[in-house]
C-alpha cells in the first residue's frame, strides 16, 4: 500500500548511484527529478513536494550520509529546507543546501548544462547550514535587530541539535566568526539550547512510551 510519508520519488532509479557517489540530491518535484535523470544525473529523488518526512530521511541514510537540498528559493521553498535541514542533522546527516541562479529551478538548470557542470556547480555553490541560514535569515533581516536576534536564536537552536561536541564547536566557531562574536558567547547559547532541546526529546519519548502503554 502506497504511503506518501515513506515513499521517496526515484529512489528504485537512483538508490545505487546515491550510494556510489555518497551524495544525494533532494529536489521538490516529480519533474525535476525526470529532467536530472535525463541529463544524466542519477543520485536525485524527491519527497513530491516539500513534504519531507521522518521516514524519508531515514530512508535516505540507508544509503548516504550526505544530502544536498536544492529546493526552489521561494518562501514555501526556504521554509521547506529550514525543516529539512533540522531532520536530517537529527538523524546526524551532513546536509548542505544550494540555490540556483535567480529564474532557475533543478528542472530548468539541469536542461541546460551537462552532469558533469551541473555537479561542478553544486560543489562549488553549495553552502553549509550556517551559511545558508545566514544568508536566507540574517541578510534578510538587515539592520532590523529584532530579527536579527531571532535568526541567530535559530542558527543556534539548529547547531544544538547535533550531539557530536566536535561538529557542534566546529559550526559554532563558524558562527560566530560570521557575526563578529567572541566564540564563548555563542558556545554558551548552544550548550543552553542543547540543554533545553534534549529535555524536550526526553519528554517526547517519555509521552510516547505512556501512550502505548
Amino acid at each position: 500500500i502506497y504511503s506518501k510519508r515513506n515513499e521517496l520519488y526515484g529512489v528504485f532509479q537512483a538508490k545505487n548511484a546515491i550510494s556510489k557517489l555518497d551524495m544525494a540530491y533532494l529536489v521538490e518535484g516529480q519533474m525535476d527529478v525526470i529532467s536530472m535523470h535525463q541529463a544524466g544525473i542519477e543520485n536525485v529523488l524527491c519527497s513530491g513536494g516539500t513534504a519531507l518526512t521522518e521516514g524519508h530521511v531515514r530512508k535516505i541514510h540507508r544509503f548516504t550520509h550526505n544530502v544536498t537540498i536544492l529546493y526552489d528559493g521561494d518562501a514555501a521553498g526556504i521554509h521547506a529546507a529550514l525543516k529539512a535541514i533540522n531532520m536530517f542533522l537529527e538523524e546526524k546527516m551532513q546536509v548542505k543546501v544550494m540555490l540556483f541562479p535567480d529564474g532557475d529551478d533543478p528542472d530548468s538548470f539541469s536542461r541546460k548544462h551537462t552532469a558533469e557542470e551541473f555537479r561542478d556547480y553544486v560543489r562549488t555553490h553549495s553552502m553549509d547550514f550556517v551559511q545558508y541560514m545566514v544568508q536566507v535569515g540574517l541578510n534578510a533581516a538587515g539592520n532590523d535587530n529584532t530579527r536579527r536576534m531571532q535568526e541567530i536564536n535559530r542558527i543556534v537552536a539548529t547547531i544544538a541539535i547535533i550531539s557530536n561536541s566536535v561538529e557542534q564547536q566546529l559550526y559554532t566557531q563558524e558562527l560566530a566568526a560570521i557575526l563578529g562574536m567572541k566564540e564563548d558567547i555563542v558556545a554558551r547559547s548552544v550548550a543552553a539550547e542543547r540543554k533545553k532541546y534534549v529535555a524536550e526529546k526526553k519528554r517526547e519519548r517519555d509521552t510516547e512510551q505512556l501512550r502505548q502503554g
